[in-house]
């Protein structure tokens, strides 16, 4: 039996098959292991996505943890020079009198 109509699976001897039982199984078994592996795959990005929102929240509170020591830093390193130009002020002061003194003495 010879048929015009492509749609319908041939043998090689051009007759139409007829048992598409089996086909129909492997496209439902197909389904089921695409659908698996999506699940699959749609779990793997759900816990690859948590898994960079506690990343972010930790880089989050390192950063601030960072920005917090670096203004600590800044007012130690102010204190530090304050405390510089103060001894150098006194220094200078000294001197000033040291010098004055000895001019007086000559």
């Amino acid at each position: 039996m010879n048929s015009d109509d492509l749609t319908r699976p041939t043998t090689n001897d051009g007759e139409v098959e007829k048992d598409t039982q089996a086909t129909i199984t492997a496209v439902f078994r197909l389904l089921r292991e695409v659908k698996q592996d999506v699940a699959n795959i749609s779990a793997g990005v759900a816990n690859i996505s948590a898994r960079l929102d506690t990343t972010n929240t930790r880089l989050d509170a390192i950063e601030l943890r960072v920005t917090e020591g670096f203004r600590e830093l800044s007012h130690k390193i102010d204190a530090l020079n304050r405390s510089r130009l103060q001894a150098e002020g006194d220094y200078i002061g000294l001197l000033q009198r040291v010098t004055e003194l000895e001019s007086k003495e000559s």
